[in-house]
């Protein structure tokens, strides 16, 4: 299986790039190949947040109180919880 699938179709891109020559790729990016580079990455990357939209807000609340590591896991938890969020396991109290 080919893991870089799309690597013919860049080839051109990335010779215009190391050129910098502008207007071949200016010409690449009008291929269907650009179209499908864009679908890809708007699929594999978060929606953009704009200033008042509800994706920029963050409104939970901010914790800053102690942490405990899990013995387990290492990941760091919030002091009130007693089994840790990633590994399920208890807070060991020794």
């Amino acid at each position: 299986m080919d893991m870089l699938p799309m690597r013919e179709n860049l080839e051109p891109l990335l010779e215009a790039l190391k050129n910098k020559d502008r207007n071949a790729a200016v010409e690449w990016s009008r291929t269907e190949q650009w179209a499908t580079l864009e679908q890809l990455i708007a699929a594999s990357s978060p929606p953009p947040s704009r200033p008042g939209s509800v994706a920029a807000t963050d409104t939970s609340p901010a914790r800053t109180g102690p942490k405990w590591p899990c013995p387990f896991c290492t990941f760091i938890n919030d002091a009130e919880v007693q089994t840790c969020a990633m590994c399920n396991l208890p807070r060991s109290r020794t």
